[in-house]
């Protein structure tokens, strides 16, 4: 069973020089991939997007789709391999045999939706107390308020 091949989506996440040079990082995709006994049916450029925080101090990102058949320990060691390389910032592998190629390869990125504009967007942020406040810190402390104590 452990030969068998079953079916993954990958998505490799690469610097922006990569948006320069698809069929490079195309390439570095593929070998990562045959290179452990997968075979390939899908690999295409997904999208060029700015990253919601840097990685490897790129704060833009190149993400490459591929849907491709390999064995079970093949993804393991994808994943070390991209972990030890530089040319790769991210790889994430999943389990794709709910998947066909046909339905891989018609796949587009989705565009973020605008955020909706809400009352609080116009409201003013609450304010913290200052913690140097004389007034609060008195009457916390000076214990001639009227609540019974318990004894």
């Amino acid at each position: 069973m452990s030969d068998q091949l079953r079916k993954y989506e990958g998505l490799f996440l690469f610097g922006s020089s990569a948006s320069a040079n698809n069929d490079e990082a195309m390439n570095v995709v593929r070998g990562y991939i045959e290179k452990h006994g997968g075979k390939i049916h899908v690999l295409k450029k997904w999208d060029d997007r700015r990253l919601a925080y840097e990685i490897k101090k790129q704060s833009r990102g190149v993400y490459f789709l591929s849907f491709f058949e390999a064995p079970p320990a093949a993804v393991d060691q994808i994943n070390r391999e991209v972990n030890l390389g530089d040319q790769v910032l991210r790889c994430l592998i999943t389990d794709a045999s709910h998947l066909t190629a046909a339905e891989v390869e018609a796949m587009q990125p989705q565009k973020p939706l605008p955020r909706k504009k809400t009352e609080d967007d116009d409201a003013p942020a609450p304010r913290a107390p200052k913690s140097d406040d004389a007034e609060s810190s008195d009457d916390a402390s000076d214990g001639d308020d009227d609540t019974p104590k318990d004894e």
